[in-house]
């Protein structure tokens, strides 16, 4: 058969497992497969999208562009009067001063912080734009911390942010990997205090159906680290790094053979990690209102 239907067999046979770390890249690079098993804020979006009216003119990538826009806007609406939404220059991390000197920061990936893919070249940029962002947030008395809409990158780099909030070495998550029909022995993953500034005030995190990955390994830090409450949704239920294979023809695929453990051993693969108050994500009548109602809880609670 052809590399086409090939491709299209395998997709079938690994959408049951509905695990975005099992997935496909054709030989060409122009086909990528993978599915979640909770939607992503782009799947909301694009169900969105998919029911506006017949007589709509809006075209498809104009419409999610618009959404983040909108998104975005909750945050600004709650600032105070003069305040700014700050970022770097990566537009991965985002930040403020909301009423009631509460701090906010929103991290949107846990990658891309550098121009280069080099790990210590983001490592360097972390540091940077870290010491920038606690700078700013330094006289405030707690933080709100939002991950809604990140759905991860590199574990290294949570390690590295995460070592901002922690003024002792700490073991963090745990992790082991199949090995046939074993697996490895359980690896204790630890944090570093780091050597730049720190933020050791209460604090809340936002987490979604979109934070998956090396951002909900992030989360567990951040719990264990800061013992902070959660609200908003349970996260995606997807922690394991990928294995990445390859068949004769080209075809590049990846698997999921690791194991995530919080500090006590509960594994949260598949359910995500709950949180201890619900809060939806922003409905698209929310953001048209320029209303977040995770930030809104989330200030009231702290």
């Amino acid at each position: 058969m052809s590399d086409e239907d090939l491709f299209e067999i395998l997709a079938n046979m690994i959408t049951p497992l509905t695990d975005r770390h099992n997935a496909l890249i054709s030989a060409d690079g122009e086909a990528e497969f993978s599915i979640s098993r909770k939607p992503t804020v782009t799947d909301l979006f694009e169900a969105e999208f998919n029911n506006l009216p017949d007589n709509s003119t809006i075209d498809f990538d104009s419409y999610i562009d618009e959404q983040f826009d909108l998104f975005k806007g909750g945050i600004v609406n709650a600032l105070p009067e003069g305040a700014q939404l700050l970022s770097d220059d990566s537009d991965t991390v985002f930040w403020a001063i909301l009423p009631e000197n509460i701090g906010y920061v929103a991290i949107t990936s846990m990658g891309g912080f550098a121009e280069s893919d080099d790990p210590r070249a983001n490592r360097d940029a972390i540091d940077r734009i870290f010491d920038t962002v606690l700078e700013d947030l330094v006289n405030v008395d707690s933080m709100i911390l939002d991950l809604r809409l990140n759905q991860g990158g590199d574990d290294g780099n949570s390690l590295r942010i995460a070592s901002h909030f922690t003024s002792e070495r700490t073991i963090v998550w745990r992790k082991q990997a199949r090995s046939g029909s074993t697996r490895t022995p359980i690896e204790d993953v630890l944090v570093e205090p780091s050597m730049e500034r720190s933020f050791l005030k209460p604090m809340i995190l936002l987490t979604s159906t979109t934070t998956a990955s090396a951002a909900e390994v992030f989360t567990l830090a951040i719990r264990q680290l800061r013992g902070a409450m959660l609200v908003g949704e349970a996260s995606a239920g997807s922690f394991s790094d990928e294995l990445p294979k390859s068949l004769p023809n080209g075809i590049l695929y990846t698997l999921s053979s690791e194991y995530f453990f919080d500090v006590n051993d509960e594994f949260y693969e598949d359910r995500g990690i709950p949180v201890d108050v619900e809060v939806p994500f922003p409905t698209a009548e929310d953001r048209q209102n320029g209303f977040d109602p995770a930030v809104s809880a989330a200030l009231e609670l702290l």
